[in-house]
């Protein structure tokens, strides 16, 4: 519940500054739909596709967060990536 309120709330208050600074309504429309979009695609499509060892790269946490030019963010995948 507190949840929800907090991301209404956001919404809200997000949507009242587009319009304060003379955003048309249409403009302010759509930008909250794609937000309410990709919040959807974040919590239901993208978890379920994600795990933390995948032979998907992208599907691939452990790859998808490693840094090849940072060694402290780097970690070495122990499977391959050969599905697609």
């Amino acid at each position: 519940m507190v949840r929800i309120e907090r991301d209404t709330l956001f919404t809200y208050t997000s949507c009242h500054c587009f319009f304060s600074i003379g955003t048309q309504s249409a403009t302010v429309i759509r930008l909250k739909q794609a937000l309410h979009d990709a919040r959807n695609y974040l919590k239901l499509d993208y978890r379920t596709h994600v795990s933390k060892s995948s032979k998907i790269a992208d599907h691939c946490s452990t790859f998808g967060l490693s840094d090849a030019q940072n060694s402290a963010w780097r970690e070495k995948c122990d499977h391959e990536h050969d599905e697609e």
